[in-house]
């Protein structure tokens, strides 16, 4: 039996956990609604943002170049 072709369309739980807690990250409901607190001229809350963004597409991009395995 091909390894390959029990785990076609599956996804790992571990996956999705991190996309979760990404996703939490990214949306910035965790940050005091009153900081005015720049860096750079941005608001932290947006650098924070687009950190958690950057890291969910290295995430994906590791997700998609990761060893699948021998393609026959």
């Amino acid at each position: 039996m091909n390894k390959t072709s029990s785990k076609s369309g599956a996804i790992s739980y571990w996956v999705l956990a991190v996309y979760f807690l990404l996703l939490a990250l990214i949306i910035p409901w965790y940050w005091p609604e009153g900081d005015a607190r720049l860096l750079f001229g941005f608001p932290m809350w947006v650098l924070a943002s687009l950190s958690a963004l950057f890291l969910t597409s290295c995430f994906t991009a590791w997700l998609c170049l990761r060893d699948k395995g021998p393609e026959d």
